[in-house]
């Protein structure tokens, strides 16, 4: 019976299939963006039943993977660290202990899963991860506009101040399905290296302004049409011309990243700072309004999150409710207090101590991707670090595939195995 079982666990645990439970895995993430569990109850209770299954098979992969490795060899690796190498695993050891004291103090349990995910993606090619989630992200796409346009699900209406209608189709929020489709341009284009022909181009320019249309998502507009400039450039060999404008622009987003958070924080205190202590009336108070103003609201309801629940170590566990539709919560008046900014979220959520080691490790992966010249994933992580300034992206796997560079970059900066991250 162990034997049979011990053949069984072999058949399954293959590569293919392994993407194919890793494609499973990530719809389900997909659909807690949906109205799904609004439109049907138990959806949400199916899905999850469903990752948990998906867990069991992830660590059977992992535990495969780690028997297949040389442990002598990476003791003999370890043993021979230069200093840089101390101190990169010294982060990652910082990150893995504050993951488990986040889970201990607040029982959030999102870090610890999505950790866990990525050591699985780590045991395949990075490229057929990638591959498999922009699979699996389009698939999902068409699935959900369809079903909601057949009015099998429930299609969102979300209206502004001003009477703007925005219809999400199946999305939990319009904006998801502008982001939907901008990641999607962003790595189909990565997949092509960029080279995109002017028909598709075109193609793309008249999808993004007809999600606009639906959406209203101002935002994801600019930064589609930004991503689209960069494409065309890119694609007629504009970019070539300016090698040195291009390099420039590389190394000073490699080296500006830490001001990211770091600023985040700054503008936030900032801004609590004279929203406390300067007159209404004057000039610095009613700039600082017009910033938060032109950010939706953010600053404000950032700061207002700090002010009330304060600051940790290891994070909060407090609900951050935004207008997204739930079940129940469509015609109830919500006071959000949701924050958009990655950087803070991710302060306030996960802590100090996370805070500081993440971004250290993110710093380290993007110095590494420009170091090795790795274009098309720095071009990536400019547009996912840069947008979750207003949207939090960099650890939402949803969307993003930031977090999937890290193990590989990290692997290889550590042990110099490849690290799977081959362009």
């Amino acid at each position: 019976m162990i034997n049979k079982i011990k053949t069984f666990i072999q058949k399954i645990v293959t590569p293919q299939m392994g993407l194919a439970v890793l494609s499973i895995y990530y719809f389900t993430l997909l659909l807690d963006m949906t109205t799904l569990s609004y439109s049907f109850a138990k959806a949400a209770t199916l899905c999850k039943l469903l990752r948990y299954i998906c867990y069991v098979y992830f660590l059977i992969m992992i535990c495969k993977k780690f028997k297949s490795l040389d442990l002598n060899e990476y003791k003999e690796k370890i043993k021979n660290f230069n200093k840089k190498q101390y101190f990169i695993a010294g982060v990652v050891i910082v990150a893995l202990v504050s993951i488990v004291a986040n889970l201990v103090l607040t029982r959030n349990k999102a870090l610890f899963f999505l950790l866990f995910t990525l050591i699985y993606a780590s045991c395949f090619e990075f490229d057929d991860v990638v591959n498999t989630l922009f699979s699996t992200q389009f698939i999902s796409l068409i699935l959900i506009v369809t079903l909601s346009s057949l009015g099998l699900m429930h299609d969102y209406v979300n209206s502004r101040v001003d009477g703007t209608m925005r219809h999400s189709l199946g999305f939990g929020y319009p904006t998801y399905l502008s982001q939907f489709v901008m990641f999607l341009i962003l790595y189909y284009s990565y997949k092509k290296d960029f080279k995109i022909s002017p028909e598709k181009l075109g193609l793309y320019q008249l999808l993004i302004i007809f999600v606009y249309f639906l959406t209203d998502s101002r935002t994801e507009l600019l930064v589609s049409e930004c991503i689209l400039i960069c494409i065309f450039m890119k694609s007629t060999g504009i970019l070539g011309r300016f090698k040195n404008i291009v390099e420039f622009f590389k190394k000073a987003f490699t080296v500006c990243f830490p001001l990211y958070p770091i600023g985040s924080f700054v503008i936030v205190m900032l801004y609590g700072l004279i929203f406390n202590t300067m007159n209404v009336n004057g000039i610095v108070f009613k700039i600082a309004q017009k910033l938060n103003n032109i950010f939706s609201n953010r600053l404000y309801q950032t700061f207002y999150d700090f002010k009330r629940y304060g600051f940790s170590l290891f994070g909060s566990n407090i609900d951050l409710v935004g207008y997204s539709l739930t079940k129940g919560n469509e015609d109830a008046i919500i006071r959000s207090n949701f924050i958009d900014n990655e950087y803070m979220r991710i302060l306030f959520e996960n802590g100090w101590i996370f805070f500081i080691a993440f971004f250290t490790i993110a710093a380290i992966v993007i110095w590494y991707l420009y170091k090795n010249k790795k274009d098309g994933l720095l071009f990536i992580s400019f547009v996912i670090t840069t947008f979750s300034l207003l949207n939090p992206r960099i650890i939402s796997i949803t969307l993003s595939i930031f977090c999937f560079m890290i193990i590989p970059v990290l692997h290889d900066l550590l042990f110099n195995q490849g690290g799977h991250l081959d362009e």
